[in-house]
């Protein structure tokens, strides 16, 4: 009793019809060194519009905290880094290896932060205060969020309106039970 093993099927050369050929990948660029962001300590601005009645809003959220982690496998000492936060960018460079300027998400008290390197990851951990909002940016954030609220409404209400419009017709489509059959009446009984 010797088992037959199952003989795949023949090589094809053609590919299956519903697999979209993958671009190319870029290759990193390793002078860029990868970095990620991380939102520490949700500051929520409905909050302090909860006492206006603006609770309701969909109000952007903005981190007490903003931790930038930098992987840096080609970095030798950590001696040759420069490492500045000026006019919302954080600029990182170590002279012929990184070159490095990046847009914050946030504004950030340019003043304090604090950065720590891990020579066995090699990575730097910076972390920023975000500033607060200012008068002028709250009352633009709830001016785009009141708008934002009302378009949400009037979209709700049209869509409600519809809904009942279609309703409304369908019923008036319906065929009545026994309409079909005479109503109940016969002409045979005249």
């Amino acid at each position: 009793n010797t088992k037959k093993k199952p003989t795949p099927p023949p090589a094809t050369n053609k590919k299956p019809a519903n697999k979209k050929p993958t671009p190319p990948k870029e290759p990193e660029d390793p002078t860029k060194p990868k970095m990620t962001f991380v939102h520490r300590g949700e500051l929520d601005m409905s909050d302090a519009l909860a006492s206006s009645g603006s609770r309701e809003l969909p109000i952007s959220r903005r981190p007490k905290e903003l931790v930038v982690r930098l992987e840096l496998p080609l970095l030798e000492s950590a001696g040759d880094m420069d490492l500045d936060i000026k006019g919302g960018f954080l600029e990182f460079t170590v002279p012929g290896v990184y070159n490095l300027k990046h847009k914050l998400p946030f504004p950030v008290d340019e003043g304090s932060g604090d950065a720590k390197y891990n020579k066995t990851l090699k990575v730097l951990t910076v972390t920023l205060t975000v500033q607060p909002w200012t008068k002028e940016e709250a009352e633009a954030e709830l001016l785009l969020a009141t708008e934002k609220f009302e378009a949400l409404r009037l979209k709700t209400e049209e869509e409600d309106a519809a809904r009942t419009a279609k309703e409304e017709a369908d019923e008036k489509n319906v065929v009545k039970k026994g309409f079909l059959a005479g109503g109940g009446k016969s002409k045979a009984g005249i």
